[in-house]
């Protein structure tokens, strides 16, 4: 076991400046004194002091290192289930980790030269890109066996997964495009095209948004996908410095891009101004991993075998792991522990475990609301009768502030108060239909309303009112079904193409 410290600012590369001493020193001596000061003071203005304190040092554990396949590449945890993934490039597989033992449990075959990986934890699937296969491998979390391959963009690459929505995003580098993926029929749904290089990917849940990094022809920077409606809703590219990977944190609606010149920009949720640059390192930047709960985030710097720690509230680097040839890494939430993937000379290919004993208790996160996983049945017919009316009319009445729309999958967003409570009334509906109400995006500890009741029975006008309470900052999107033939309430797209269920977002500011 060993334990590394780290402080407030890392060292910078050392040189090997023995040599240049004796020349340094004698014309030193030659400068009068006055200007000696003055060069100084000029660098104590312009470059930064790296103090050392050990009273404020931050350990980081180093518990396990544990073996797994040729060149691992990407790492994916379920908090749920305490498994760690890994993509192994060379040997076309993916390592299932034990969480509780450290230990290899099971090894999955997949496509060929697997990159990244991502994980439905409600649904235990695991979502692997295979790289020159052009196809994305579904593993079943409970047995470990590829239940499913899909065929995507050519070049796949970033996985990304909402795991309320059940979307699964795929950056497509090759073919200029993003994959979407229906997560109940493992079924592309669209494409995206993007007119660049996609790489990597991630989803904030809080908004339903998409960030892609994209490299191509010296052109860098994010792009933004609006996950209702599958555009492009804005491109990031001025004031940030090559990006390299993009991570989100959903409780505070934070964005982060790990970039080349070895800082991480921050950048708001909502106008996706940048609000802050964390230095961090003197060399490029590569995959970031966030830990919402703890307030940490944690990033690779291949060049100098580093993966530094950061705290996401002071927006400070606290603490710094040496691997030696770091290719990814992911944290669990529920354990507090972070999972490096790495492949050198002397270790070999593994993955070391390790504890960051400055983040806060983990708790264990709650288990999300499973989305239906559809059984082997004969397929419903693309043609389906005409639906009853389907309530997408609403009244809105909050402070004596009264709106009437239509509700769809359109954006439409009501905005609340923090505190505020309003009333939603449907309408256009049957006399009596049972309609049953449903609150999405909420993720870990972040739900911005409540709604009450969540179910019901509409009035002899066909009405049917619900209270709804502004809990706390963030955006939450309300779905309201009637039943298909089968008694079954559907919030999926083909629902709101037939007219079973509509939605809206609330946004608490």
């Amino acid at each position: 076991m060993k334990t590394m410290l780290s402080f407030n600012k890392q060292t910078p590369k050392s040189t090997n400046m023995s040599n240049r001493k004796p020349f340094i020193a004698s014309a030193l001596y030659k400068i009068p004194l006055v200007y000696v000061a003055a060069l100084a003071f000029i660098c104590a203005s312009i470059i930064p002091i790296y103090k050392f304190d050990i009273n404020t040092a931050i350990a980081q554990t180093v518990i396990d290192t544990i073996d797994v396949g040729l060149s691992p590449q990407g790492v994916a945890a379920n908090f749920v289930t305490n498994r760690i993934y890994v993509t192994n490039s060379v040997d076309d597989n993916v390592s299932v980790i034990d969480g509780a033992l450290n230990q290899v449990v099971d090894t999955v075959v997949v496509g060929n030269k697997p990159r990244e990986i991502g994980v439905n934890t409600a649904t235990n699937r695991i979502f692997v890109s295979n790289f020159e296969d052009n196809t994305v491998s579904v593993i079943d979390g409970t047995t470990n066996q590829v239940i499913d391959t899909i065929a995507v963009g050519k070049g796949p690459q970033g996985i990304g997964v909402n795991v309320t929505a059940n979307r699964i995003y795929v950056a497509n580098s090759s073919s200029d495009d993003i994959s979407v993926i229906d997560g109940l029929t493992n079924r592309v749904i669209e494409t995206i095209a993007v007119d660049v290089a996609p790489t990597t990917i991630e989803v904030n849940t809080a908004t339903n948004r998409i960030y892609s990094v994209f490299i191509a022809s010296g052109r860098t920077g994010v792009i933004v996908i609006d996950g209702i409606t599958n555009q492009i809703i804005d491109t990031i590219s001025s004031d940030i410095n090559n990006p390299r990977d993009v991570g989100a944190n959903p409780d505070t609606n934070t964005i982060y891009l790990s970039n080349d010149d070895g800082t991480i920009s921050v950048l708001d949720g909502v106008t996706h101004d940048i609000t802050n640059v964390i230095t961090v390192r003197n060399a490029p930047l590569q995959r970031i991993a966030i830990n919402a709960p703890g307030n940490r985030i944690y990033v690779i710097d291949p060049f100098n075998s580093i993966a530094s720690v950061i705290d996401s509230v002071e927006n400070r680097v606290v603490g710094q792991i040496q691997v030696v040839g770091p290719s990814g890494i992911e944290t669990n939430i529920a354990t507090n522990l972070v999972y490096i993937a790495s492949t050198s000379s002397s270790t070999g290919a593994i993955v070391t475990v390790v504890k960051d004993d400055g983040a806060p208790t983990p708790v264990t996160p709650p288990t999300p609301e499973p989305t239906p996983i559809p059984t082997a049945e004969t397929p419903e017919p693309e043609t389906s009768p005409t639906p009853p009316p389907t309530g997408k009319s609403f009244t809105f009445k909050c402070n004596n502030r009264f709106v009437r729309g239509r509700a769809g999958l359109e954006k439409l967003t009501l905005v609340l108060g923090e505190n505020e409570e309003c009333v939603l009334k449907l309408d256009d509906l049957e006399p009596g239909s049972q309609i049953e109400i449903a609150t999405y995006l909420k993720t870990r500890f972040r739900t911005a309303i409540k709604v009450d009741p969540i179910n019901g029975v509409t009035n002899a006008n066909g009405e049917l009112e619900f209270t709804i309470t502004a809990l706390k900052k963030g955006s939450d999107w309300i779905a309201w079904a009637v039943p298909n033939d089968k008694g079954e309430f559907k919030f999926t797209k083909k629902a709101y193409d037939t007219g079973l269920a509509w939605g809206m977002f609330v946004e608490v500011r």
